[in-house]
């Protein structure tokens, strides 16, 4: 059951991965980033989850002029040791720091962010395109995953599972 159930990931995982990149090669790249993990010092997961911006090109069919495609990847989302959480997070920008804290959980208020869309984690994963409204306030230098939910007092917001830097060309 388990092999069926990984050859059977990986086969979606390559289809879409090659849906997607096929789709990326008719854009012009405007801004990539690394997100790094947030709230897991196991050292356990992955921290591969990166962002990458595409801008349409004349004669491309998308995104929307004045508009980017945001193509967010990555693994190892959920608690350790087994990663395999199934649920939403809210893809955000904002121009506060990735707060980094010793004891207490990382987390963004909403007031402090702006919501660019709703990724969906299937099984740890991420691997979803989104359409963002392209402007020079939309270009913000972060980037964050955030839980949809927040985390109870003392330390109200929303968890943070991802943020980082966008570099934009």
């Amino acid at each position: 059951m388990t092999t069926y159930r990984i050859r059977r990931r990986h086969v979606f995982a390559s289809f879409v991965g090659t849906l997607a990149g096929t789709a990326a090669m008719a854009c012009t790249l405007v801004g990539s980033g690394h997100l790094p993990v947030q709230n897991d010092l196991s050292g356990l997961g992955a921290d591969n989850t990166r962002l990458q911006a595409f801008a349409r090109d004349s004669g491309d069919a998308w995104p929307p002029s004045g508009f980017l495609n945001l193509w967010i990847t990555g693994d190892d989302f959920g608690s350790p040791p087994s990663y395999g959480m199934d649920g939403y997070l809210y893809l955000v920008r904002t121009d506060d720091a990735c707060p980094e804290s010793e004891g207490a959980p990382e987390v963004f208020h909403l007031a402090d962010v702006t919501i660019v869309g709703i990724v969906t984690v299937r099984d740890g994963s991420v691997n979803q395109f989104i359409t963002m409204q392209d402007s020079a306030q939309a270009r913000q230098d972060r980037f964050a995953l955030i839980e949809i939910g927040e985390v109870e007092a003392p330390f109200s917001g929303h968890l943070i599972h991802r943020c980082g830097t966008v570099t934009w060309n």
